[in-house]
């Protein structure tokens, strides 16, 4: 009796294991491209969650990756994941967040289609903070991107975080055919000021018609559809009045079946994630050091708010990625244009 009971232990455990999906990050050192390849295997032969959809991730200011535990949670929903450096890159790219190509991020594109396994999948770009932001220029360039998702997303060209002690002055953040895109000259932070609303600083300038118009992200040649994610309370720039802004946009454009745009009330800037919140998922300030001294830039939201807003994310990421795999036919849509002639 007891090697029975241990054999279907063994039998259950075996089982279990044929469905369970598995996360290995692979370092990508291409000449051009750093990066790390979140890619699901499977034990078994079990593969009905595998995905023909993969996400290239974009942080924030940091520039890096964003958190590895919430890209491991999304490459376990069946989603492989391209998380990419774009701050301080290989060499012959900027080192700083100053006048970084555009065309980086289509290197990064292109080495994905020429990838055997990724020759026929879906690419989505999924950006955070400034991530979203060149998510955004970058599908307002290049017409080889099946999606963008953008939480907490500008619609505006933003330097990097500078200090006002600081002699250098600002530069344009991103680089188009080696040429600067246009920006917004935001004044430099006052480092005398140790709590910073970042948002009074771009505010002004969103009424100056003349820079407006010249820094925005031209998002009306954006053919892919969008998913726009911003908290009502964001204090780091104002996300979801730049989301309403993109919307007007598209509407213009005669465009407006292309994007969702979703607010969130008693979120900040901060509510990425995936899977278990940690603490940096859902903060409500950010510690960072400019010349040597540290400030803290509030984000906005409560603790509970921004929880709530990644928990809801999580499902609008969810359920948009589902409809980039599973377009309507050619045939729903001629019923519902029927339907609606009738």
């Amino acid at each position: 009796m007891k090697y029975l009971s241990a054999l279907l232990l063994l039998l259950l455990t075996v089982g279990c294991k044929k469905k369970r999906p598995n996360v290995q990050v692979i370092p990508i050192q291409q000449k051009w491209i750093k990066a790390k390849l979140f890619k699901k295997y499977w034990i078994g032969s079990d593969t009905t969650s595998a995905k023909k959809t993969i996400l290239i991730t974009l942080s924030g200011f940091e520039g890096g990756h964003l958190p590895e535990k919430s890209l491991r949670a999304l490459a376990n929903q069946g989603y492989d994941i391209l998380s990419l450096a774009y701050s301080a890159p290989p060499p012959g790219l900027p080192n700083a967040f100053v006048e970084i190509p555009i065309e980086y991020l289509a290197k990064a594109v292109n080495w994905l289609k020429n990838q055997n396994k990724y020759k026929k999948h879906k690419i989505v770009l999924l950006g955070v903070s400034k991530g979203a932001e060149l998510a955004l220029l970058y599908g307002s360039y290049y017409q080889n991107i099946d999606g963008i998702i953008a939480y907490s997303p500008s619609y505006v060209l933003l330097p990097a975080l500078s200090s006002s002690k600081s002699s250098r002055p600002n530069r344009s953040p991103w680089s188009y055919q080696y040429k600067p895109l246009p920006f917004i000259p935001v004044k430099k932070v006052d480092v005398n000021t140790k709590t910073v609303i970042y948002k009074d600083y771009i505010a002004p300038w969103l009424s100056d018609m003349k820079v407006f118009k010249q820094a925005r992200i031209p998002v009306e040649r954006i053919n892919c559809p969008m998913l726009l994610l911003a908290g009502q309370n964001d204090q780091m720039w104002d996300a979801a009045k730049m989301s309403q802004l993109i919307q007007y946009k598209m509407e213009a454009s005669f465009k407006p079946h292309k994007i969702t745009q979703v607010v969130f009330k008693n979120a900040g800037h901060r509510f990425f994630g995936f899977g278990e919140a940690l603490p940096e998922y859902t903060s409500t300030a950010w510690e960072k050091k400019l010349d040597n001294q540290s400030l803290r830039f509030m984000l906005g939201g409560t603790k509970e708010g921004n929880h709530k807003a990644m928990v809801e994310g999580q499902k609008q990421v969810m359920k948009f990625l589902y409809k980039i795999e599973n377009p309507p036919s050619i045939d729903s849509l001629d019923s519902k244009f029927r339907n609606l002639n009738q």
